[in-house]
């Protein structure tokens, strides 16, 4: 027989065993078999039946009967095939012997290796062909002395050579196996406490490797197995990979029984190996999966709770690994830890290997994972108190991550998921992230209590969808990328009793502009440190690059209490809810196409910020204590509105445009608020509050606006004020900005109107908040024209006061007061134009300075008052005087007070304009019309001109002129004094209305200046005063009196007088008279011839004198007449 390959000889072997080897050369010898059936040294040649075996002899054990054949003491045996028919044979290498068999062996009884009692030296069965097959459904027993991890029984090779074990045999019992090895059949490490040591070569399996009854197998080499080897474990009996390059390749790894498993020591690998039962990678070992990757049908566990928590783990070898199968790797590092330590962990052998968890498949318990992991299938750190930890390399997740029973599961690295990966919480088991790069795609659920989805550091969002509870931890920032977020659940920014440092959800991360868009129905919550109101970086929305975008998606709402200072485009929700905190918009711009509100107590702010709103977007405060700010914001597009009672506070200095608003609007001390377009205000704007310090405090035509709509300004100032001051004002941008008050819009209160103004609707000086200060507070007009084509009123002790400017009424312009007590209104260096005066009996509105009216009319019952030392100037519109125009004011000090007509200008209507003069001879109260001749000031028709006082200039009176007496103790008779310069005139339309009192009593229109009389002489008596007969009453004097009045009416006199009207150059005289006195001549005596002439003359003319009988009948002049006469002629004068 022909060897094919070289012997392989342990150490220690004797010398002459080797040289026997040597010596037999390459021929083949002949069949030797064992003699007889008894008991025999291998050595012995008288049991051969053809001499002790040569390495090429063919030997069979054969016979019948029980015996044994040992090999011992340094004994060398050596044959080619090796038979053992005998099934009652045991063939014995015993103790310090070799057999070295250069054939197959077909072994049917028992070969054993060593055995009890042996002294334990090297004792071992040499392989010494090719393939040696170990065949016939014997036993080949290994029985070394101690746990089997010695040379006292093993199984070797020479080079080259090695061994199979066929199918139906059985290599068992404890000891080593050097050689190349192949199990068709079985193997067992069958001894309790011992263990089979498959090491040095390379080992296949196709059978069975197993360990039973308490025995161990363990593998120090490679192993590789087919599609039906199995390495198989039982009770208390596990099968051991270990050894620095212990190699599994194919087959099953069968951890079946309790208390045993496959258990993996060292530097050991595993590839394309199915794996059943518990497979246990202990304390300190590494298990590479190769490219094949490992079928897990059972429970892979990498290391124990109670080993000493050295680094445990499991690591990839290939570019691409997979565990798949229906089973578990579970982390279980050392129990005094929480699983971020590398007593239990997933590795990688380079960055580019990595580990996929298939479907079906779970990795579980606690520990790290730093491979590159692909999941498939299931991740989940159900042990309480610990966690599983996902670092260093990114990880991938189709399928479901998830910590449970009071689990950690926690991510320092990217994670990628498609549209099915779930990374999932449960109560008090919470997924966290830490640092952890980038998560895209997926959902983050954090389903449960007490756990939800946490993130710590800083990391990014990309394509996620989270659901449930969120969480971004205090001092953490949470970027979200262009993919933005789908939001279904709660999403909270810190916890009120985190320490408060900056934490925050981000667009960006990248470095490059970002817009990043947060949808779905569900909420983020700001709720910053609890000793803050939310104006401060606790809990907080920013940015990235300055030039980065957040969309809140309609349907998802952002709530609670904190900054937002990114560039916000909010389509959905944004709600300050929470009592005593607000929510604050700061930095970057705002665009509202949805909702923001403050409801429950909250405050919603806008500090330093521009935001624009479509048309339909609401900016609401659902009550008074739940308040809507702007600091130094501005405003455009939308509205303010409330469902009651709701607040809207500014401070600073604040722009709106485009709004339609409703609500309570407060403008705080020293704050501004300018309308740059026409909005439309259905609520109250308060311009400061009583109590405030008084600061400017103003609302601001910034362009040319008009509010529309139902609701009212209120100006209200500081209470120590009368409003006349700057604590509350109306003001402008730019002097040509032009504020309209729509037509139902109101100003109320008080306060200054600096702005140019068209009000359509109602100013109200309504003196109202007064609690303090002052009784009467008004409402200002000053600066910039005013136009009023509605109402400027007051009342309730208000007034309200222009100076300074021109205020021009429109058609339907009215300035009124219903104050009983006070004036209500007032004039001051301004000019009125058109419109209606009104306000109560006995009050009037006054003027200081010079004051303009052109065209305006005092209503019945109204009147204006010319105060001391003041002017009231006509232009050519005049006034319409239907009520009472008082020149002076009573008890006044007497300075020049006056109503002056530079031009043609008229004192039309059909009330009254008195002079009030506190002396006669004085300038304390008068007209002076400045126009030349033919441009004269009028006193219309209708109009009266009464009281006492001086007319200079060209004045023409069409109306009536009645003096009374204003000053000292004040009467019905007075003097109206005719000054030099100029033309005054009592036209044909024109009434005198004087009065007698008595002789040395009576009006008179007097003074040194020029008279042209004309009209109607009404003379009257008072206190039933009967004018003596002759005398003379000059109830027109001065200089020059020229022209006649064209009617006179007399009062009734007692029977048998007259009056007669004498014409002087220089007076108008009333004479009175006895009838006959017809010429009404007063040289004595009074009656003469002339007197009958003259009533002939009258009688002709059918003048109404000339009825002496006064009959009324028809002809009312009959010869009666004639006889009347001469009676009282006859009767005399007297």
């Amino acid at each position: 027989m022909i060897h094919t390959c070289r012997r392989r000889v342990r150490p220690m072997l004797l010398a002459t065993a080797a040289g026997a080897v040597l010596a037999v050369g390459s021929a083949a010898h002949a069949q030797s078999n064992w003699a007889l059936p008894v008991d025999g040294n291998w050595f012995d040649v008288s049991r051969w039946t053809s001499g002790v075996p040569l390495a090429t002899t063919p030997v069979t054990l054969g016979l019948t009967g029980p015996y044994t054949v040992s090999l011992q003491n340094n004994g060398g045996g050596q044959c080619g095939t090796l038979t053992i028919s005998n099934p009652s044979v045991l063939l014995s290498i015993f103790d310090n012997a070799q057999l070295s068999v250069g054939g197959n062996i077909v072994n049917a009884g028992l070969i054993q290796i060593s055995g009890p009692g042996a002294p334990g030296n090297l004792t071992r069965l040499a392989a010494n062909a090719a393939n040696v097959v170990h065949s016939g459904g014997g036993v080949l027993r290994l029985a070394a002395n101690g746990n089997g991890d010695n040379d006292s029984a093993y199984i070797t090779n020479s080079p080259g050579c090695g061994l199979t074990n066929a199918a139906g045999s059985i290599v068992a019992g404890a000891g080593r196996i050097y050689a190349p090895f192949n199990n068709n059949g079985t193997v067992n490490a069958d001894q309790n406490g011992k263990g089979l040591f498959l090491q040095q070569f390379g080992k296949t399996n196709d059978g069975l490797i197993t360990a039973t009854n308490g025995g161990v197998i363990q593998l120090r080499t490679s192993m590789t197995q087919t599609a039906n080897g199995v390495m198989q474990s039982s009770d208390n009996s596990p099968v051991q990979i270990a050894t620095n390059g212990a190699l599994v390749s194919g087959g099953t790894l069968n951890g079946a029984g309790a208390n045993s498993g496959i258990q993996y020591f060292g530097f050991c690998a595993v590839d394309g190996v199915t794996m059943q039962g518990v497979n246990a990678v202990t304390d300190a070992a590494q298990v590479n999966i190769g490219a094949a990757g490992v079928v897990n049908n059972g429970t892979w566990t990498i290391s124990t709770p109670a080993a000493p928590g050295n680094a445990t783990r499991i690591a990839t070898a290939g570019v691409s690994t997979t565990i798949s199968g229906n089973g578990t790797v579970r982390l279980q590092g050392v129990g005094g830890g929480n699983g971020d330590n590398d007593s239990a962990y997933i590795t990688y052998t380079t960055v580019a290997d990595v580990l996929t968890n298939a479907a079906t498949h779970s990795i579980r318990g606690y520990g790290r994972i730093y491979a590159p992991l692909s999941n498939l299938g299931t991740v989940n750190a159900d042990i309480a108190g610990k966690g599983i930890f996902m670092v260093d390399r990114p990880k991938w997740n189709n399928s479901t991550m998830t910590a449970s029973n009071g689990g950690v599961l926690q991510f320092r690295t990217s994670l990628t998921q498609n549209a099915s990966g779930v990374v999932l919480s449960s109560d008090n088991s919470p997924v966290q992230f830490f640092n952890w790069g980038l998560v895209e795609g997926g959902t983050l659920s954090g389903a449960g209590t007490g756990g939800g989805v946490q993130f710590y550091g800083s990391g990014q969002l990309n394509s996620v969808t989270l659901l449930n509870n969120s969480m971004v931890m205090d001092a953490t920032q949470v970027n979200i990328r262009e993919g933005g977020v789908i939001n279904n659940g709660l999403w909270v920014v810190s916890n009120p009793a985190a320490p408060g440092n900056a934490t925050r959800i981000s667009t960006g991360g990248t470095g490059l502009p970002t817009n990043a868009t947060i949808s779905g129905t569900g909420t983020i919550r700001l709720q910053g440190i609890g000793s803050g109101n939310g104006d401060n970086d606790s809990a907080y929305l920013t940015y990235g690059t300055v030039n980065d975008v957040l969309t809140n998606a309609a349907g998802h709402s952002i709530a609670g209490y904190g900054r937002i200072y990114s560039q916000l485009v909010n389509n959905g929700a944004v709600n300050a809810d929470v009592a005593g905190k607000g929510i604050f918009m700061r930095d970057r711009p705002k665009t509202n196409n949805g909702t923001m509100t403050a409801s429950n107590g909250g405050v919603l702010q806008f500090n330093g910020v521009t935001v624009t709103g479509n048309p339909a977007a609401q900016v609401i405060s659902t009550d008074s204590v739940s308040p809507v700010q702007m600091v130094n914001a501005t405003m455009t597009g939308g509205g303010f509105t409330t469902s009651g009672t709701g607040l809207f506070q500014y401070f600073g200095s604040n722009t709106l445009s485009n709004l339609t608003v409703s609500g309570i609007h407060q403008i705080e001390d020293a704050a501004l608020v300018s309308i740059t377009t026409d909005i439309t205000n259905n609520g109250t704007w308060l311009i400061s509050k009583p109590a405030a310090p008084g600061n400017a405090t103003r609302l601001v035509a910034g362009a040319n606006v008009t509010i529309n709509g139902t609701g009212t300004i209120r100006l209200q100032g500081i209470q120590t004020g009368n409003g006349d001051n700057d604590s509350a004002y109306l003001f402008y941008a730019a002097t040509a900005n032009t504020l309209t008050l729509g037509t139902n819009q109101q100003v109320r209160g008080y306060g200054r109107i600096f702005t140019r103004l068209v009000n359509d609707g109602t100013i109200h000086a309504d003196n109202s908040p007064n609690a303090s200060g002052p009784a009467s507070k008004g409402i200002v007009l000053v600066d910039q024209p005013k136009t009023n084509n509605g109402t400027i009123t007051s009342s309730n002790a208000g007034f309200w006061y222009v100076r300074g400017i021109t205020l021009t009424n429109g058609s339907s312009g009215v300035m009124s007061s219903t104050n009983t007590t006070t004036s209500g209104g007032g004039f001051e260096n301004c000019t009125i134009i058109g419109g209606s005066l009104t306000n109560t009996a006995g009050q009037s509105f006054g003027t200081v300075g010079t004051v303009t009216f052109d065209g305006p009319t005092i209503t019945p019952g109204s009147s204006v008052l010319v105060n001391d030392a003041s002017a009231l100037t006509l232009a050519p519109g005049g006034v319409i005087n239907n009520g009472a125009l008082f020149v002076q004011r009573l008890a006044a000090p007497g300075n020049t007070t006056r109503i002056i007509a530079p031009a043609a200008a008229t004192i039309a209507g059909s009330g009254t304009t008195i002079l009030q003069a506190t002396s006669l001879n004085s300038d304390s109260s008068y007209i002076w019309g400045q126009g030349d001749a033919a441009n004269p000031l009028t006193i219309g028709a209708a109009q009266t001109l009464a009281g006492s006082g001086r007319l200079y200039g060209n004045i023409t009176i069409r109306g009536t002129i009645a003096p009374d007496q204003p000053f000292g103790t004040p009467g019905p008779i007075s003097r109206i004094d005719v000054m030099p310069s100029g033309a005054k005139i009592l036209t044909s339309e024109s009434t005198y209305a004087c009065q007698i009192a008595s002789t040395s009593s009576y009006d008179q229109i007097g003074g040194n200046g020029a008279l042209q009389v004309g009209g109607l002489l009404h003379l009257s008596v008072l206190n039933a005063f009967d004018p003596p007969t002759n005398s003379t009453y000059d109830v027109v004097s001065g200089p020059t009196v020229t022209g006649q009045f064209d009617s006179v009416i007399y009062p009734p006199l007692s029977a048998n007088k007259r009056g007669f009207v004498i014409y002087g150059p220089n007076y108008v005289r009333v004479f009175v008279t006895c009838y006959a006195n017809c010429d009404g001549s007063t040289g004595a005596p009074s009656l003469t011839a002339n007197d009958f002439q003259c009533f002939l003359n009258k009688f002709a003319m059918g003048d109404p004198y000339a009825n002496c009988d006064g009959s009324t009948g028809t002809p009312a002049l009959t010869a009666n007449d004639f006889q009347c006469f001469l009676n009282k002629f006859a009767a005399g004068c007297f």
